[in-house]
């Protein structure tokens, strides 16, 4: 899943926000999901995947929207 492949990659450079992805494309990133939702569905994005990137290494939480 490209998803997973860039989040093993980039994934520590967001902590602590919620990203939106489109395969291994960053649609949005910030603090507040339903924003980065809405941002990513503006740009054409319907059902991005949204991952909240924790503190802590290895404890993603995702879904799509």
């Amino acid at each position: 899943m490209h998803e997973q492949e860039w989040l093993r990659v980039h994934g520590q450079e967001y902590s602590g926000q919620w990203v939106a992805l489109d395969g291994e494309e960053l649609v949005s990133h910030g603090s507040d999901a339903r924003s980065m939702r809405d941002e990513a569905r503006a740009k054409g994005v319907q059902t991005p995947l949204m991952v909240h990137i924790p503190d802590e290494p290895n404890l993603p939480s995702a879904l799509w929207v």
